[in-house]
Order: structure tokens, then sequence, then C-alpha cells
């Protein structure tokens, strides 16, 4: 990727080691004993880069930091980086390089984060709910998008490779622990912290099946991730000489779904692999671009089928959690019907107040998990929170698509195959911060963004031309 990839042959590293194409010319130096001793060369920038893709997996793993911390900390969770760092490593990027480029994502996130300020004078003004917990909710929503909007829009170019291993390696550690909980039908991590400030939103399935969360805050979370990763195992098959370790990767991924005990992933891995397949170029002439609308569609009949007709099994055919979900939302709809027409437009600052964690009280809150985005955005942002926030994530997901069938790697046909499940999954939690943080990672491992319906085809050529000659006369990606 950078500009000494090709003739940086020099230095204790094999050829396209990453070292290698993130460092200038090695530098002689002298060693313990008086020769030289060639070193590669970190840049700051290059330093960040490498910092921002290792900070972005605890985003996609968001069990791993509290886990870990929990370990060192005798069961205390005292620090909490996962969220703040990224941010912090993207604001000082932004203050590296000073500029920032159009993307897609600007028009929709700049539209979404206007809409929350101003929803917020709402929330705080006429329903009592605190600007704390007006910020705690926003930041559970939309963060993530509104990362990937900034990250997209300051071009920072990490490279895929790394991501990649360290998304396969978090993949290894979550099947170890899943599979430790599978065989032993119990948690084997901590649940919760000393002073329950972070804990397992997890259940046991039906005759006390232990649901394997993994690495995951729950086990739908952990089930969302294989979903993901089986994409990642289906691209890699694509190539035949992948295909050992891309059948490895689909095969540890589907036990991860399945150990979960939640059928959404399930159904999501599924539709990912088909979603693969489609983003070929012989599936050009197909409508690609509606197929979160149409994962969606199957979402809803899914849901009416297993109301109407209950399955009443023992494993995961068993839709009682559906039915019971299905009352849960009939609860919120009377909410919704009986609150005025300025709280149905702006919403009413009602949350799931399920799984409380210690210090986040709710104002108004519904005793259960509503278990939809729609709902819950409907419920707290109000009606015309959609429109915003479903179009970020439809042009998130064009993106997406755009990467995938320009030419993509298999990292970004999985992305662009998972993506098109974001609607399904919308409709069974309240909103997957996997499915955004997938987005972070792809826009951190673009070169060029998507060109608008504005700018001509040779004036995206140029802006193209110019950045990749920027890239190699700056300091090269990892």
């Amino acid at each position: 990727m950078g500009s000494y990839s090709e003739n940086n042959s020099a230095g204790p590293y094999p050829a396209g080691d990453w070292r290698t194409m993130v460092a200038p010319p090695p530098v002689e130096r002298t060693g313990l004993h008086g020769g030289p001793l060639s070193v590669p060369y970190l840049t700051l920038p290059d330093f960040i880069r490498f910092a921002i893709a290792l900070a972005v997996i605890p985003l996609l793993v968001d069990g791993l930091v509290p886990q870990l911390e929990m370990a060192f900390f005798d069961g205390g969770y005292p620090i909490r980086v996962n969220f703040y760092l990224f941010f912090g490593l993207l604001v000082f990027w932004a203050y590296l390089r000073k500029r920032f480029y159009s993307s897609e994502l600007v028009i929709p996130g700049v539209l979404l984060g206007s809409y929350v300020l101003l929803d917020a004078v709402h929330l705080m003004a006429n329903e009592g709910i605190p600007p704390g917990e007006i910020l705690r909710s926003s930041l559970v929503a939309f963060a993530f998008l509104m990362f990937a909007t900034v990250a997209l829009s300051l071009r920072i170019g990490v490279s895929e490779k790394v991501i990649v291993r360290l998304i396969l390696l978090m993949l290894l550690a979550n099947f170890v622990v899943q599979l430790r909980q599978f065989q032993t039908n119990s948690p084997v991590l901590p649940e919760q912290a000393r002073d329950m400030s972070w804990q397992v939103d997890t259940d046991v399935f039906i005759d006390g099946q232990q649901r394997a969360f993994g690495l995951f805050a729950n086990g739908l979370d952990a089930g969302v991730f294989c979903a993901f990763t089986g994409a990642l195992g289906v691209a890699y098959c694509r190539k035949f000489s992948r295909l050992p370790i891309g059948l490895s990767i689909l095969a540890i991924s589907a036990f991860g779904c399945y150990a979960s005990y939640t059928r959404a992933p399930l159904i999501a891995l599924v539709l990912s692999i088909i979603t693969t397949f489609l983003l070929r170029p012989r599936f050009a002439r197909f409508p690609i671009r509606f197929l979160p609308l149409v994962w969606g569609a199957l979402a809803v009949v899914i849901i009416v089928v297993a109301t109407a007709s209950p399955f009443l099994g023992k494993g995961l055919e068993n839709s009682t959690s559906t039915v019971m979900r299905m009352q849960g939302w009939f609860v919120c709809f009377q909410s919704f019907t009986s609150s005025s027409t300025l709280e149905k437009l702006l919403g009413s600052g009602i949350a799931s107040g399920l799984h409380v964690t210690a210090g986040h009280e709710l104002t108004k809150y519904v005793p259960f998990s509503i278990d939809n985005m729609f709902i819950n955005l409907t419920l707290y942002f109000g009606l015309l929170c959609l429109v915003p926030a479903c179009f970020l994530i439809w042009k998130a997901w064009r993106f997406l698509q755009y990467r995938a069938v320009s030419g993509g790697t298999s990292l970004q046909i999985a992305a662009a195959a998972f993506g098109s499940t974001i609607f399904f999954l919308g409709m069974y939690n309240n909103g997957s911060t996997i499915w955004a943080a997938v987005v972070i990672i792809s826009a951190l491992c673009v070169g060029e963004p998507e060109p608008t319906k504005v700018r001509s085809v040779v004036q995206s050529w140029g802006e193209g031309l110019q950045f990749r000659k920027s890239t190699q006369s700056d300091t090269p990606g990892i």
C-alpha cells in the first residue's frame, strides 16, 4: 500500500511484511558490537494508524476489554477505554491531517446529528429527561455510525491485512471461550463486574442451556459477530487457493452462531452467504441495492408466521421468545398510540429497562427488552428520527456495496454481505453496534470514497489521482 513496498527489500523483515510497507528506507545504526543495524522507522501517523486498527477491535468485540479488566482487577471494571479511546484517536488523526474529504456519509451524518441535538431540547424541556441520559442513549444508538462518517471523511487508510488478522485472532479466542461454555453449560467467564457497572445481558435457553456469549456482552452479539466472520470465510472461498482457510472460518463461525442459541444470527449468516454470491459481476443486473429491504421483509414474514403458528420444540425451532417479544411490542404500540402528537413525532424518551446497570438509571422505561431497532428509535426519538437514521444506514449500505462490487477484497465483500442484513437484524434487536463497527472497518480501509452523483466521472478520476499522488508523497499507511 505504501510507496516503499516494492523497493524496500532490505531489513530484517521478509518482502511483503507490513513493517517494510510502513517504513521509509532503513536507517543504518550501530548495533551492540559496533556493526550496522538496519531498523525500520515508524512515523507518528503510522503509529496512529496502527493504534486505530487496534482500537477498532474492542468496538467490534464489546466484551473483550471488560473481561480483561475484570481478570486483572479482581472483578472490577475501573477503566472504560474502548469507546473513548477510538474517539480520541480519530480526533488526534484529524489534528494531524487538518483536512476532511467529502464522502457519501457526510450529509446523512450531519442530518442525523442535527436532529438528535434538536430532539434533545424537546426531551429535556417537555419530557423531563436529564441531559446525561439523553447523551448515553444517543451514543449507544448512533455513535458508531457517526464514527464511520468521520473515519471515511478522514481517509485514514489502515491495512486490511492487519485488520483481518486481528479479526481472525478475535474469532479464534471467542471460539475457545464459546466451545468451553458449550461443553460445560456454564458461563466460564464473569457475567458482571463487581460494582455492577457492566454485565452480560444473556439468559439461559430452553431446559437450562447456557447461551455461549464468548467475549461479548450477550449471546446475540456473539452470534452476530460470527455471522460477519462467516461471510468473511465464504468470501475467502471465492478463491480456490484460500478454500481451506475459508471453510475453516465458516465452520467456526457456524458453530459460534449455533452455540449462542439465537436464531437471528443463524439466519443472518445464511443471508450473508447468499449476498456474497450475489456480489459478483455476473449478477450486476440484479437490483442488489434493495437486498436490505428484502431481508427486512423476510424478518417480518418470519415474525408473523412464528406468532400465528408457534413452535414449541426443545431446540432453536422453539418460537416462544418470538411470541413474548411480540407481546412486548404490543405494549410499546399501546404506549405510542396513547402519547401526544408531539411525542409521536419527536419521541417520549421511553427506553428499554430490562437490564439497567449501576449509575445508569432511566427516567421513563418499559420493564422488558424492546428488541426492535425501529420501535426503540420511535419511542425514544420519535417517528421523525427514522428518516435521517434510515437514510444514514442506507447510504452506509450503499457504500459497502460499492466497495464490494468495484473489485473489493475479501474483507470488503464480507462487510457488504453482512451489511445487507441490517434491517433483518434490526427487527430482532435494538440496533446492532457490530453492524456499525463493520462499517467503521470498511471506512478505515478505504482508499477513495464513492463518487457522488454531483461529481462527473472525470472529476472523480482526477480527485482519485490527486489522492494517490498525495499518498505516495506522504507517509504510507500500514
